[in-house]
């Protein structure tokens, strides 16, 4: 029984990375000016998170990638 569920979370994570992916890609196909502020709001971040600190905070790049992600998500489920 056990091994049925970790073999579900297993598929579940797998499909659902696969869409993730799918849909990024499609916002990056579609909206690329998007894609660019994205990227380079999180390389702005990061330079001053490692100007103000001597390092790049954690946080300040997972902000950048996780901002990213919820409007991926978003639009995955608003269908667009």
């Amino acid at each position: 029984m056990e091994a049925l569920l970790l073999l579900f979370l297993v598929y579940l994570s797998i499909s659902t990375g696969a869409v993730v992916l799918r849909v990024t890609g499609h916002v990056v196909a579609s909206n690329p000016r998007f894609t660019l502020k994205a990227g380079a709001s999180s390389l702005v971040a990061s330079i001053v998170g490692y100007i103000l600190n001597g390092y790049v905070p954690i946080e300040i790049i997972l902000f950048g990638i996780t901002g990213f992600l919820v409007y991926v998500l978003y639009l995955l489920i608003t269908g667009n």
